[in-house]
Formats: C-alpha cells, sequence, structure tokens
C-alpha cells in the first residue's frame, strides 16, 4: 500500500472474452479520465481468458487494489451494476480458494456506486 493511502494504485481487469466486462471497463475509463486526480494511478489489464479462471500467479500484482470487471447473472435478468469483493465463504464451485475472501476498499466501491 502506499503511504496513508494517498493516491493507490489501482489495476482495472477485463476479459476479451467477456462483452459485458469490456464494456464496463470502456465506460470506467470514460469515467475516471474525467478525474485528474485519479488517471495516473490506474493501469488496465486486458485477460485473454475468463476472469473466474485467473488465479494467483496469473494476475499481476502491481496495484494496491484490483477491480475485476465482469457480467453476473441472476435468475431475474435486469441491468444493474453490482459491486462486491471477490472469494468464497464456503467451498469454491466456480474457482478462487475455499473460505478466502479478498480485503475490501469500501471507499472506492461507494464512489463506483454513487458515480
Amino acid at each position: 500500500m502506499t503511504p496513508d493511502n494517498i493516491n493507490p494504485s489501482t489495476l482495472l481487469i477485463s476479459s476479451r472474452k467477456d462483452p459485458a466486462g469490456s464494456l464496463i471497463h470502456e465506460e470506467l475509463c470514460n469515467l475516471i479520465q474525467q478525474d485528474t486526480r485519479a488517471f495516473p494511478y490506474i493501469r488496465h489489464w486486458y485477460a485473454d481468458e475468463r476472469l473466474i479462471f485467473l488465479h494467483g500467479p496469473a494476475i499481476p500484482h502491481t496495484a494496491d487494489r484490483i477491480l475485476f470487471l465482469s457480467r453476473h447473472a441472476s435468475e431475474r435478468p435486469r441491468p444493474v451494476l453490482t459491486v462486491h469483493v471477490t472469494g468464497n465463504y464456503g467451498p469454491a464451485d466456480y474457482g478462487g480458494d475455499p473460505g478466502t475472501l479478498t480485503p475490501a476498499a469500501p471507499d472506492l466501491m461507494h464512489a463506483l456506486i454513487n458515480r
């Protein structure tokens, strides 16, 4: 982390195989470019595989925080933007490690939802 979390660097990751995630990435880039304070601290990575299959060493660790930009499905499909931490409370049926959650960035999550 950077000292006192001043200007933490953020890595945005999306998959080339996920059109929705790619669109989210593009739109988020448009919003970020409007904020000159954030722009120098943003890095981008476009994975060739689906994000759910990325694990450990395959993920660049060059940032203070990482945002995975992807589509999600629900029983009642409707357009909605959600923000949540990655990980698994229990088993890892869809990837990752069982019983492992990543640290949250509530200030960033709040800002993204309210923007």
